[in-house]
């Protein structure tokens, strides 16, 4: 009877046998907005509930077969699937529009346009922790450790009167400018063995709970002109807040080859 052979007893045999590393990233989402909450019970349907939390957790509470590839890469909560080499961590902070917009027949508007400066004031006042096992290795404040890559800002407005004509007034940010680099980097890369728990966790300020709890919304619709005259049609706004370990994963060669 064939037995399979252990990884090391294939090292063994052919000591030029080695997994691969190659590049990764470990990200978990947490959304603000009507209804998200009843999608996945650590996110929150307003500000409200958020100004309600001690601290916002991350990569311990969901897995991306929970809330989809696009707000999360675990395959379980909490455990790491991979030996995985951590560069680097970042926090990515989103808004929606925050005005008015009109093309054609479509309408997009928003009425809680304050709240999107005020979520950015946030992250003054707010703290990232992160830990392997019982091992802290992160402790900064939320403005330290800019996301890197994501959308930095744009702001346009105006009026075209040719074929269709239309208005309008478009405004995002993210938290830091869109370059890789801009990240909170490890002076030395963080080893964490397969299936170690890895978790971080966000945490506000009195002041910026007080300032939460007195955020109207999220509040945004999304619809065409006939559909706002009937009152149907609307889309909620999504604010987010993602958190996401860049490096290197370690994985059997494919075909168990060495070149």
């Amino acid at each position: 009877m064939n037995v399979p052979m252990t990884a090391l007893q294939k090292i063994k045999e052919n000591p030029n046998y080695v997994n691969a590393y190659e590049a990764w990233s470990l990200y978990d989402t947490v959304n603000v907005g009507i209804g998200q909450r009843d999608y996945n019970a650590k996110w929150f349907n307003n500000f409200v509930q958020l100004s309600q939390e001690t601290s916002i957790p991350f990569f311990n509470q969901r897995n991306r077969s929970g809330v989809g590839v696009a707000y999360n890469s675990f395959d379980s909560a909490e455990q790491v699937s991979f030996a995985f080499k951590c560069y680097s961590i970042g926090l990515e902070w989103y808004a929606p529009f925050s005005s008015e917009v009109t093309y054609d027949e479509q309408v997009l508007a928003e009425s809680d346009n304050p709240n999107q400066q005020l979520w950015f004031e946030m992250l003054r006042h707010a703290s990232v922790r992160f830990q392997v096992g019982q091992d802290e290795k992160v402790l900064l404040n939320a403005l330290g450790a800019p996301g890197g890559g994501g959308t930095a800002g744009i702001i346009a407005n105006g009026v075209n009167a040719g074929i269709a004509t239309y208005q309008y007034a478009y405004q995002t940010f993210s938290n830091g400018v869109a370059k890789l680099e801009n990240r909170w980097a490890f002076e030395e890369p963080i080893e964490i063995p397969r299936s170690r728990n890895v978790a971080a966790w966000l945490t506000f300020s009195t002041y910026a709970k007080s300032l939460l709890a007195r955020m109207a919304g999220p509040d945004y619709i999304l619809t065409s002109t006939a559909e706002l005259a009937e009152g149907g049609g609307l889309v909620p706004a999504c604010y987010q807040m993602r958190l996401s370990l860049f490096g290197m994963r370690e994985v059997q060669q494919r075909n168990e080859l060495h070149f």
